[in-house]
């Protein structure tokens, strides 16, 4: 019995060949896979997260959490980046968003709002709503001002992101995986 294991040279070098040919498409094609990727997400918090009836406070879960649109613009301001840092091979793919409260919805918050007064409308002299500090006449309504104290809002978490994420990151992996096997064997 010999103690020598025999191996294929021809093998080899088709190997060799193939993880050469892997090393030179090997960034354009991790950038590609992490941008489809990223993009399921995004279409994940925008079909399923943005794209519904406010949850009211207290009901449901966060990861069914939805926002009604009021004006579209959290809608459209999620987008994607992918990064790249040719030094350390590292690559990443960010999902979000550049709209000033979409964080504050992600996590909730409170906002201090500062002391106010408030025009309201009263009409055929029936008062909306509150105490008036002031009223004049105008046009055959009158014109209510009252004075609002500072208060604090509290805004409930109404994570569209997160819950995206975490519904799509098995699917994206798994999606990853195949692409990686396919460019490899090409």
């Amino acid at each position: 019995m010999s103690d020598f294991i025999k191996v294929d040279a021809s093998k080899i070098e088709e190997f060799q060949k193939k993880l050469a040919r892997w090393v030179k498409i090997a960034p354009k094609e991790v950038a590609r896979v992490l941008t489809v990727g990223a993009e399921m997400v995004r279409r994940e918090a925008q079909e399923h997260h943005l794209n519904g009836p406010k949850m009211p406070r207290g009901v449901g879960s966060e990861m069914n959490a939805t926002l009604g649109r009021v004006s579209s613009r959290l809608f459209q301001s999620i987008a994607i980046k992918v990064l790249s840092d040719p030094n350390t091979g590292r690559f990443s793919a960010q999902v979000g968003t550049r709209v000033p409260y979409g964080r504050l919805h992600e996590f909730g918050g409170k906002i201090d709002v500062q002391s106010r007064g408030q025009l309201a409308h009263a009409v055929s002299g029936k008062f909306v709503s509150g105490k008036w500090a002031a009223r004049k006449k105008n046009r055959g309504a009158f014109l209510n001002y009252r004075l609002l104290g500072s208060h604090t809002v509290n805004i409930p978490a109404r994570p569209f992101l997160r819950p995206s994420l975490l519904t799509k990151r098995p699917k994206v992996f798994e999606m990853i995986g195949k692409e990686f096997m396919k460019s490899y064997g090409k």
